[in-house]
Parts: C-alpha cells; sequence; structure tokens
C-alpha cells in the first residue's frame, strides 16, 4: 500500500504564508518595473493660472485615461518661481511663460495664446455699443496690468496698443487676470486678456474679437529639469507633446 504524506497544521499556514509572499514578491516587481517605464509613480506640476486653466482641462482628462496609475499633483506657482521650483525638485514639470531657463533646464513651446477684448455687458447692450476696432478704445476706461507682475502678457498688450497708438483712460491696475475680469464684469472698465480666460467672465462680461489682436501671440512652454528622479515625467511630457501636435 502507498504512504501519504499530510501537512501539519503549522505546514499548511505555512504554506499558505509563503505562497501569499510570493505573490506579493511578483507584485512589487511588476510595481517597480511599471515605475522604471514611466507608466507609474507621482508627477508633480507647478503651472500659472493662465496656462494651466489653458493646458491642464485637456492633458489631465489624457493622463487619467491613459496613465492611470500616475498620480499627478498641481502645485499653482508664479513663472518666476519655477526654475528654482524645479531646480530644488519641488516640481517635475513647470507650464508658464518663458524665462530664462539657465543650462540646467530644458523646455518646449506650449500652443500660443490670443487676446479678445472683455467688455462689461451694460455697455454693449446695443448693436452700436460694441467696438470694432482697438482705435475705439482711445479714450475709455481699461483695467490694465501692474508693473509689479509677470511681464509677458502686459508687454504684449502694450505693443500693441504703442503700434496703433491708442491711449486708453487707465482705470486699477491689477496684477491677476481674474481679478481683472471680476472688475470688468463690475462695470469698472474694459480689460484687453488672453482668449483663453473666456471661460472666467461673469455674467457681465461680453468677449469681442477685434481685428488688430488677432496676429498678437503669448507663448508659453513646459520646462523641466533633465535627469529628474521621476520617471514618469517622461510620460507626461510625451502626452504634452503630443496634445500641442494636435
Amino acid at each position: 500500500a502507498g504512504s501519504c504524506t499530510r501537512l501539519t497544521v503549522a505546514g499548511s499556514s505555512f504554506l499558505v504564508e509563503a505562497r501569499r509572499l510570493l505573490d506579493l514578491a511578483a507584485e512589487a516587481q511588476l510595481s517597480v518595473r511599471r515605475v522604471a517605464a514611466g507608466e507609474s509613480g507621482t508627477v508633480h506640476i507647478g503651472f500659472t493660472s493662465v496656462v494651466g486653466n489653458m493646458v491642464l482641462p485637456h492633458l489631465l482628462p489624457i493622463a487619467a485615461q491613459e496613465l492611470p496609475d500616475i498620480e499627478i499633483v498641481l502645485h499653482e506657482l508664479r513663472t518666476a518661481e519655477q526654475g528654482e521650483s524645479l531646480l530644488t525638485s519641488k516640481i517635475d514639470i513647470a507650464l508658464g511663460r518663458p524665462y530664462a531657463l539657465g543650462t540646467e533646464l530644458h523646455a518646449r513651446p506650449l500652443p500660443p495664446d490670443g487676446l479678445v477684448l472683455a467688455l462689461p455687458r451694460a455697455t454693449v447692450s446695443d448693436r452700436d455699443g460694441t467696438p470694432r476696432t482697438l482705435r475705439e478704445l482711445d479714450g475709455m476706461d481699461v483695467v490694465m496690468y501692474a508693473a509689479t507682475g509677470p511681464r509677458h502678457v502686459p508687454d504684449v498688450v502694450t505693443s500693441v496698443l504703442v503700434a496703433h497708438d491708442v491711449h486708453p483712460r487707465v482705470v486699477p491696475r491689477v496684477v491677476e487676470v481674474y481679478t481683472m475680469l471680476r472688475f470688468v464684469d463690475s462695470v469698472m472698465g474694459a480689460a484687453i486678456v488672453p482668449a483663453s480666460t473666456r471661460g472666467w467672465g461673469g455674467d457681465h462680461t461680453v468677449f469681442v474679437e477685434l481685428p488688430e489682436l488677432a496676429d498678437a501671440e503669448l507663448h508659453s512652454i513646459a520646462s523641466w529639469r533633465p535627469g529628474s528622479s521621476s520617471p514618469a515625467m517622461g510620460s507626461i511630457l510625451t502626452l504634452l507633446q503630443n496634445a500641442a501636435e494636435r
């Protein structure tokens, strides 16, 4: 008669635990491979309010669908803060206006933004009240950009006004576009703002495209530090590049 070997209770318990540990080891190896391949991990993205508003609503849904195991952590930062945050590894990618990168950072352009005129709805209640050219802003109350804030958008707006010899009557000067649009909605004056911020306008604001603003471009970049410790960064940069080419 054949003999039959049976595990003791302790042996059975050990076998279950051994199988569990082997499964955990296999899962850990798979996780390590996914992180190394840029399919998993965490990516910290710094962004300015306007550039983030233009890019993130397109990037985040695509990333959630194509790279569901990458966690994206968002940090709102002014362009002037982004370079240092990249160099100190507080963020992995920065979305902002062009700035002096130095030799340690790389960048690629993002799709350009445009300019539109924001007007209080009360001033355009009839068709004849809507400006059709930039010249009609001459002497009009216009909310302008403060000299203490970021320079890219104000410099583009100023160059357009100077090129067309337009001299609006400046009412409050502010730093943030969101605040500027709040003032427009409160009927304090008009404003020339990035086209991508139309969604920030209130119920009492209308946006008008003027021919003199058609060729104005606001530039922005995605910047990063090569050799970052986050392999997932490369996957997100690829998504950004693909989105820019669409």
